[in-house]
């Protein structure tokens, strides 16, 4: 079974850019919002295009980021697995800077930055299932999600 996401972490996406989807609730106070290839395009694309390891994380898409980290600590996240084989990669912001990353390996680099924003493991495998992320493996899956529908 694949899995394949991208989005943006946080407990207040209130710094996000205006046009940005609807955040969808997690575990623990948290939201993701889901960042939908037609999002990505709208955001200024800067010399040195996507960074090693990502698919979609570039310069541009980092410095709005972390100019809406100002306001509290987030974490971008995307996912690209089929199969059992595949990779994911992760940073984190927070107060304007990144705090972890980028990282990307086939296991670690979400839950470690989801750490870094304040995520608790609890009894879960790891932050990632914490949050409940795992029920989204694919973008139509936000879509299909009702809060989503009502943002």
């Amino acid at each position: 079974m694949g899995h394949c996401i991208q989005g943006v972490v946080t407990r207040s996406a209130a710094r996000l850019p205006p046009g940005w989807p609807a955040p969808v609730p997690l575990s623990q106070g948290f939201f993701i919002v889901p960042l939908f290839e037609a999002v990505l395009d709208t955001i200024e694309k800067k010399e040195g295009g996507v960074l090693p390891g990502f698919t979609f994380l570039d310069k541009g898409l980092s410095e709005t980021l972390a100019s809406a980290s100002v306001a509290s600590p987030l974490a971008y996240v995307e996912t690209d697995y089929f199969g059992g084989d595949g990779c994911q990669g992760a940073v984190a912001y927070d107060r304007g800077s990144v705090i972890f990353g980028p990282a990307n390996g086939d296991i670690g680099p979400i839950s470690s930055a989801l750490a870094q924003i304040g995520t608790v493991r609890g009894d879960a495998y790891d932050e990632f299932e914490a949050l409940g992320l795992g029920r989204f493996r694919r973008m139509d899956d936000f879509a299909e999600c009702e809060k989503f529908k009502r943002g």
